[in-house]
């Protein structure tokens, strides 16, 4: 499998205020802050260009789950802010009902109220957080590995932070904080759980 990427613009990064603020819904600050290091051209550790080795992957793996065992992987953005889609059914929604609006909810009253919220955030010139819920169906009795607790790591999770910006997982039956994103500090006022 291979990906040329034809739209790379180093320069698009440099000649404007990026350089001089982080991006939001970046993970740029994130990796200033951890390693001191800030690819501010682009590219880099928290680049998508990294990251789509990994997305290709999954793509294929969903395709031989749902060819060879029936299993059907489906994700859907559930929560943007305080504004959720708490009506999901999640044993019969469908992605063709997820890939009908912008922010990839099933559920079309309550995304036009997610659309309507990130406008309002982003004319401000900032970002806010959301939560997307992945839901696998037909999933037969002992598919897997115990092995993935060892040592009391989460593969899954692990896995998930790989994706440039993840900042929060969030374990069952906790809330998480989406607040907008701070642009004018420069940092993200959102907790990472775990």
């Amino acid at each position: 499998m291979i990906v040329r990427n034809k739209d790379q613009r180093s320069s698009d990064y440099l000649s404007n205020d990026l350089s001089l603020a982080y991006r939001p819904s970046h993970a740029d600050a994130t990796y200033d802050a951890k390693y001191g290091v800030r690819a501010v051209a682009g590219g880099g550790r928290s680049s998508a260009r990294e990251t789509i080795g990994r997305v290709a992957a999954g793509a294929v793996a969903k395709k031989i789950l749902k060819e060879y065992s029936g299993v059907e992987i489906l994700a859907y953005v559930s929560a943007v802010q305080d504004i959720r889609a708490e009506g999901v059914d999640d044993d019969t929604f469908t992605m063709e009902e997820v890939d009908s609006n912008i922010v990839r909810c099933p559920d079309p009253v309550v995304a036009e109220r997610m659309i309507e919220r990130i406008d309002e955030i982003r004319k401000t010139g900032n970002s806010v957080g959301g939560v997307v819920t992945v839901v696998a169906r037909n999933v037969r009795s002992g598919l897997g590995s115990p092995g993935e607790r060892l040592g009391g790591t989460n593969k899954l999770r692990e896995r998930a932070l790989f994706v440039p910006m993840t900042e929060i997982y969030p374990i069952p039956d906790l809330d998480c904080d989406m607040r907008p994103f701070n642009t004018a500090i420069g940092r993200s006022d959102i907790t990472p759980v775990f």
